[in-house]
């Protein structure tokens, strides 16, 4: 699916009603955490989210965003490589601009781009035995 804003995915035609086991967001669009829970599998849905490293986007200090939104966790971290996403372009928010973008994914490579695989958070013994 292309040109779908993550932040409203509640107006997605394509979408009503229809639940995903893993959903792999390969842009750093962070309001997108907390409009997915819709359309995530609400037992055991994933999402894979991609992020550079460095300013600015280290200062957005995502363990506590996903952490704020209260049933989330980061399930792991890994390294992003664009290779095992076929057709993956890297582009800056306002697309690719001659002169200052770079081809081939050479932006991110050199940056260590992670991939951080977001989870439900599990439930605790105690509180299932309570159910």
């Amino acid at each position: 699916m292309f040109s779908v804003d993550a932040t409203q995915l509640d107006k997605c035609k394509e979408l009503k009603n229809k639940r995903f086991d893993k959903i792999a967001f390969l842009i750093s669009c962070i309001p997108f955490l907390s409009s997915r829970s819709r359309n995530s599998d609400k037992y055991d849905g994933e999402i894979f989210l991609s992020l550079k490293s460095g300013l600015p986007y280290d200062n957005w200090n995502i363990k506590n965003i996903i952490k704020s939104i209260g049933n989330l966790v980061i399930r792991a971290t890994n390294p992003f490589i664009p290779s095992q996403y076929p057709g993956y372009q890297h582009r800056r928010t306002l697309g690719f601009q001659e002169g200052i973008s770079k081809s081939d994914n050479e932006e991110i490579t050199d940056k260590k781009a992670k991939i951080l695989l977001i989870g439900k958070k599990e439930e605790s013994k105690k509180s299932k035995k309570r159910r």
